[in-house]
């Protein structure tokens, strides 16, 4: 609000004040005129008329006993006339307080009990007179005071609590006009204090607001003379006159501050710089700047660090306030730590609400934990030339911040002349020793070049020697290929991932795959996924896997690889792992097709069943060892229940394992053992023929 608008709004606030003090006062005046005329036009004239009333029927009483004592006719018509007379006078104010004096439903039932009772004594009383002028005086009397008693009791009663609840309201109606007037000076006393106080305040309140902005503005242009830039100018968000005053000093402030942190910003750097020109080493630079811009910065602690191209990492050169054992690198590689993530990205890296162990800055007074740790990056262009790393107690400002973006352009400059000032001086150094290191190879030359002639013949003999064993490594890897080609195994090599390096036709031609179609292809899932019984073979359970990934050679024959029409070829495989510098580099595998040696055994198994069906009944068992050099042998169902074998599929047992089990038995009888059946394999012996002691694996 404006202070014009302020100034009409104290001179309008009194003068409605003062409307609606007089608008409250007839208010007032009008709540006890209606009281006060409620108690002179109402309850005094029903008090009135029922005094009438009351005096009408004790006269209509008087003129009954009257009639009875009167002694002629003269008389008892005097009273009938006065009796009437009473009675119309009766009637008429009754007419008249119900028609304009009755004051509620109370009222109107005391009237009607009245007007009720009056009927019946009225009847009653001309009864009795009936009776009196008959001559029936006797019976009159009786009359009279009998049942005409009780109605003019009943009457009388009515009368007097009619009375009583009209004196009651004329009592309660003279109280609330008491009452009225009494609360109607108070009011009118609180709203004249009320409408006093509240144009007192808003005068005030004006007052306030008019001189106390004015004020505070003072207070904010003599600190702003002052170069106190801090506080607030107060009242800019007021929309009045005062609040364009104080955004009109604001702006004032701003541009002071502004001026005054360009001018701080400006002789800091000036002073920084000039102290960074005698530097005659980066040790001696790193110092001089943290010397100068730790303190301007509020103090704490700070690393300069150089970039080294070779071997491609940052160095701390120099230091401020680190102390011993602080865990700061002296060297850091890009990307490591808040220093080497700063030289990769490039840009200054803030790293805020350190934990307590992080690192401390210590005088000799006492210690603190800084509030936050900052690295900036110091760049010539895109090369990266070093990187400070500050902590301090607080968060920069707009001011100290303004100096480090102002600042490191200034001394990445100055840094690069520097380095740029001692590679020079390094290479002019690096020259003046070539130059005598020339003179010595100079003279080490000429003895050399003889030296070199004698190793040009023997040069020249050992590319002969290289020529010869290129052309015998080339027939090797012609007589490797046509063994390949030539060999009815199937062959093919895979790397550790499982995929196929090479294959021979033999391979391909049993798969009934073309060799472009399997090399670079992962071996398991291209014809070996599935076990022979149809169930899913896991690549980590395969032979071939342990041969490439572990190592571990293995030679199996019950096992199928699978065609490429989708049919299973039974085959018996060796898995061989290459081995280069004593670490596996992939796997060869050779494989045969067993189909018809898979025939025959399932054809000796039948003879054998028939074979033990007869046996069976001489309990006699036997095995059958096939010289394929597998060194497994098939046994029959009887002999591996004598023999107390594990029960194993199609009965096949390995020799180790009968060897072991004879040994276990009798030791020096296994010798002898041994040596009957290595020569009936030989075929030294016709017949084997041995008696052993066999330790029973089940017992």
């Amino acid at each position: 609000m404006t202070i014009a608008r302020r100034l009409i709004l104290l001179l309008a606030v009194p003068l409605a004040a003062l409307l609606g003090l007089g608008v409250f006062v007839r208010i007032q005046l009008s709540q006890v005129e209606s009281q006060t005329r409620f108690v002179s036009e109402a309850q005094i004239p029903s008090l009135a008329v029922l005094g009438n009333l009351s005096r009408m029927a004790e006269g209509l009483r008087v003129t009954v006993r009257s009639y009875l004592l009167a002694t002629n006719e003269a008389d008892r018509a005097k009273c009938q006339v006065e009796f009437e007379a009473d009675e119309a006078e009766m009637t008429r104010f009754l007419g008249r307080y119900g028609d304009t004096l009755v004051t509620g439903d109370k009222d109107r039932r005391l009237l009607d009990d009245y007007r009720e009772s009056s009927r019946d004594y009225v009847a009653a009383a001309r009864q009795v007179m009936k009776l009196a002028a008959e001559g029936r005086r006797a019976e009159a009397l009786a009359l009279l005071n009998g049942p005409a008693r009780e109605v003019s009791q009943r009457l009388s009663g009515a009368s007097t609590g009619w009375i009583q609840h009209n004196e009651t309201l004329a009592d309660s109606a003279g109280k609330a006009a008491v009452e009225a007037i009494t609360g109607s000076r108070w009011k009118m006393l609180i709203a004249n204090s009320a409408a006093f106080l509240f144009t007192g305040a808003l005068g005030f309140l004006t007052f306030r607001r008019i001189v106390n902005p004015i004020r505070a503005l003072e207070t904010s242009v003599k600190a702003i003379a002052a170069g106190d830039y801090a506080k607030e100018v107060p009242f800019t968000q007021a929309t009045d006159e005062t609040g364009g005053l104080a955004r009109s000093v604001d702006v004032l402030k701003r541009g002071s501050a502004a001026m005054e942190a360009q001018r701080w910003v400006k002789a800091n750097v000036s002073k920084v710089t000039g102290e960074l020109q005698g530097a005659t080493s980066v040790q001696e630079f790193g110092e001089r700047l943290l010397a100068d811009l730790v303190p301007m910065l509020g103090g704490g602690v700070a690393g300069f660090y150089i970039f080294e191209e070779h071997p491609g990492c940052l160095k701390r050169v120099a230091g401020y306030g680190l102390t011993e054992g602080a865990g700061a690198s002296s060297a850091v590689e890009p990307g490591e730590g808040l220093i080497g993530q700063c030289a990769r990205e490039r840009k200054s890296v803030t790293l805020a609400h350190l934990p307590a162990d992080y690192l401390r800055i210590s005088s000799g007074l006492g210690a603190g934990v800084p509030a936050q740790t900052m690295a900036l990056p110091f760049l010539c262009g895109d090369t990266l030339l070093g990187v400070v790393e500050l902590a301090t107690f607080r968060a920069f400002n707009t001011q100290e911040q303004a100096l480090l973006t102002e600042l490191l352009p200034v001394v990445a400059l100055s840094l690069q002349v520097l380095l740029r000032n001692l590679r020079t001086q390094e290479l002019l150094g690096q020259t003046q020793a070539q130059a005598r290191q020339l003179e010595e190879q100079t003279e080490q030359l000429t003895q050399s070049q003889e030296e070199l002639l004698a190793q040009k013949e023997e040069l020249l003999a050992q590319q002969q020697e290289l020529t010869r064993q290129r052309e015998q490594l080339q027939i090797s890897e012609e007589r490797s290929r046509l063994i390949l080609e030539s060999s009815a195994e199937g062959i093919f090599g895979v790397d550790t991932e499982g995929c196929i390096t090479f294959v021979n036709p033999a391979a391909c031609r049993m798969l009934g795959f073309s060799a472009e179609e399997l090399l670079g292809q992962a071996s398991h899932s291209t014809f070996h996924h599935h076990r022979p019984d149809g169930r899913e073979y896991p690549k980590e359970e395969c032979p071939m896997f342990a041969a490439y990934k572990h190592g571990r050679a293995s030679r199996i024959d019950d096992e199928f690889l699978w065609c490429k029409d989708g049919a299973g070829l039974p085959v018996e495989y060796g898995a061989t792992p290459m081995r280069k510098d004593g670490a596996v580099v992939g796997a060869v595998i050779s494989f045969t097709d067993i189909t018809e040696r898979k025939r025959a055994e399932a054809e000796l198994q039948h003879s054998h069943f028939l074979a033990d069906g007869a046996l069976e009944l001489t309990r006699t068992g036997y095995w059958h060892v096939p010289l394929d050099g597998s060194g497994r042998y098939n046994s029959s169902e009887r002999a591996a229940r004598i023999f107390g074998d594990p029960p194993a599929a199609d009965h096949r047992y390995s020799l180790a394992h009968w060897a072991e089990h004879v040994r276990l038995g009798d030791e020096a009888a296994a010798r002898v053992t041994a040596e009957n059946f290595q020569a009936a394999v030989e075929g030294k012996i016709p017949v084997y023929d041995a008696i052993y002691a066999y330790k029973r694996p089940l017992d």
